[in-house]
C-alpha cells in the first residue's frame, strides 16, 4: 500500500466518527496538519539537544587537532600540513600519490560536525513550527550532512591502501599487491570515488528537494480548498465543490508517494555507497594489519639476536655467576626497565599493533551499523506520514552519527603527536640501523645497573 492510501485510509476511518453537526472541512485540515506535520514527543527534543552537544564537543576536539601542528614546531609542520605526496614504487615509473588522510579526516570530520549542528537545528525548530519545516527542506539538509564525513573514511581506507603499496621490506622489494593496483589505475580511483560521491549526492539532494517543492505545493493547494470549503459550509449558502478538494487530496497523494520514491532512492544509493566503503576498508586494513604483524614479526627476531648477543658478553656472564643463574639475568634484561633498541621497537610497534586492530575493529562496526541504519531509513521511508518512523529513523541515524567521529579524531591526534608508530615507521635504512645498535634505556634496579655497567665496558 503507498503512502498516500495509508493517509487516505487514516483519514477516512476519522471522518466516519464524525459528529454531523461538526464541520467536515475544518476537521479535514486538522487532520491534514496532523498527518503531515505531527507533534513529536518531549524526548526527541530531548535527543536533538543530546547530540547537539556532542556535536559541539567534536567540533571543538576537531579544531584542538588541527592547531596541533601549527603549535608544535616546524618539524611537526613538515611532516603533517602538507596535501599528498608521491611515493615511488621502483617497478613502476609513474608514483603514487599519498592523501594526507590525518589531516583531511580532522578537516572532514570537523564540516561533518557543522553540518549535522545545522540539520539538528533546523529539525528542533521544524518539529515546533510547520511553516518553518516547509521552508527549511529538512531532508535535503540530511543527505548533505553525510557527505563529508564518508568522504573523509574514503580517504582513510586509500590511505591504509597506499601504505602497503609503498612499503617495502627488508629487502627493498615493494609489496605483492602492487601487481594488481599499479600506480596509474590507484590515483585514477583515488580522485574519482570522492567525485562520485559528490555527484551523487548533490544528485539526490536536487532530486529530494524538487519533490519536497512539490509536496509543499500540494499541502498548501488542498489547505486553502479546505479552508475555502468550510467557510462555505459554515455559511450554509455557499456551494463546495468537491471536485476540486479530491483533486487535491490525489495531487497531495501523488506528491506524497513522489517523496516517499526519492527517499527510497536516495538510501538505496547511500546503502550501496556505504556497502562499497565498508568492503574497501576491510580489504585496506586486513593488508595493513598483515603488514603490521610482518614489521612485528621481523623486529622480534632482531631484538633476540641482540638480547643473545648482550647474553654471550662476558660480563653479563660474569654477573651472572656471582647474582645467580642466566634465566635470572634474562629476566632482568627483558624487563621493561633494561631492553635493546630494536625491543624497544618492537614493543611500541606490538602497542600500536593492538591500537590498530581494536580501532579497525571498531570502525568496521561503525560502518556496518551505518549500513544497518540505511536499511531503518528505507523502511521510514514508506511511513512519511506515522510520527513513530519518523523519530525511530531520526533517533536512529543521528546515533550512528557520533560513533565513526571520536575514533577518527582520535587517530589523527595520535598521527600529528608521532603516537601513530605506523605512520611514522623505520624505513629498510632505519632498520638497518635498529640491528647494529646496542644502546641500552638506563636501568632502575641495582642487579639491572650493575649489568649494564659491565655491558658498556
Amino acid at each position: 500500500m503507498t503512502t498516500s492510501a495509508h493517509l487516505l485510509q487514516a483519514a477516512m476511518a476519522k471522518l466516519a466518527l464524525l459528529p454531523p453537526t461538526e464541520n467536515p472541512y475544518t476537521f479535514a485540515s486538522e487532520l491534514l496538519d496532523e498527518a503531515v506535520y505531527p507533534k513529536y514527543h518531549p524526548v526527541v527534543f530531548g535527543s536533538l539537544i543530546f547530540f547537539a552537544v556532542i556535536h559541539a564537543t567534536i567540533i571543538v576536539c576537531c579544531v584542538s587537532v588541527i592547531i596541533i601542528p601549527f603549535k608544535s614546531g616546524q618539524e611537526s609542520r613538515k611532516n603533517n600540513l602538507w596535501l599528498y605526496r608521491k611515493r615511488f614504487v621502483k617497478e613502476f615509473e609513474t608514483p603514487y600519490y599519498l592523501p594526507n588522510s590525518s589531516m583531511g579526516v580532522a578537516i572532514t570530520q570537523l564540516f561533518t560536525s557543522i553540518c549535522f549542528i545545522t540539520f539538528i537545528f533546523l529539525a528542533y525548530r521544524s518539529y515546533q513550527s510547520p511553516a518553518f519545516q516547509r521552508a527549511c527542506y529538512l531532508l535535503t539538509w540530511y543527505g548533505f550532512s553525510y557527505l563529508p564525513g564518508y568522504i573523509g573514511l574514503y580517504v582513510t581506507a586509500w590511505n591504509a591502501c597506499l601504505t602497503c603499496l609503498t612499503f617495502r621490506g627488508r629487502d627493498g622489494r615493494a609489496q605483492e599487491l602492487c601487481r594488481y593496483l599499479p600506480p596509474k589505475v590507484v590515483n585514477v580511483m583515488v580522485l574519482t570515488v570522492p567525485m562520485a560521491l559528490i555527484v551523487f549526492c548533490v544528485t539526490i539532494c536536487v532530486l529530494v528537494g524538487e519533490a519536497i517543492r512539490d509536496f509543499n505545493k500540494s499541502y498548501e493547494s488542498l489547505d486553502t480548498a479546505l479552508q475555502s470549503a468550510s467557510e462555505s459550509w459554515a455559511r450554509k449558502d455557499g456551494e463546495v465543490n468537491l471536485g476540486l478538494l479530491l483533486l487535491g487530496i490525489e495531487k497531495l497523494g501523488n506528491a506524497v508517494d513522489h517523496l516517499s520514491r526519492n527517499c527510497r532512492l536516495s538510501t538505496s544509493g547511500w546503502m550501496f555507497w556505504i556497502l562499497l566503503l565498508l568492503l574497501c576498508y576491510a580489504f585496506a586494513v586486513s593488508f595493513l594489519l598483515r603488514l603490521l604483524k610482518k614489521c612485528v614479526i621481523e623486529y622480534s627476531s632482531t631484538a633476540s639476536s641482540e638480547i643473545n648477543t648482550c647474553f654471550a658478553n662476558p660480563a653479563i656472564q660474569a654477573e651472572a655467576s656471582e647474582e645467580g643463574s642466566i634465566p635470572q639475568v634474562e629476566d632482568a634484561l627483558t624487563h621493561w626497565t633494561f631492553v635493546p633498541a630494536a625491543r624497544a621497537s618492537k614493543l611500541k610497534l606490538e602497542k600500536c599493533f593492538s591500537y590498530m586492530v581494536r580501532h579497525c575493529s571498531f570502525m568496521f562496526l561503525a560502518i556496518l551499523y551505518d549500513l544497518a541504519v540505511t536499511v531503518v531509513m528505507y523502511h521510514a521511508s514508506s511511513h512519511l506520514i506515522e510520527t513513530k518512523w519518523r523519530s525511530v529513523s531520526l533517533l536512529v541515524s543521528l546515533f550512528g552519527t557520533i560513533l565513526v567521529s571520536p575514533a577518527m579524531i582520535l587517530q589523527a591526534w595520535r598521527a600529528f603527536t608521532e603516537r601513530d608508530c605506523f605512520q611514522n615507521s623505520p624505513s629498510v635504512d632505519q632498520n638497518r640501523d635498529l640491528k647494529s645498535n646496542h644502546k641500552n634505556v638506563p636501568l632502575k634496579t641495582k642487579q639491572s645497573s650493575r649489568i649494564s655497567e659491565r655491558v658498556r665496558h
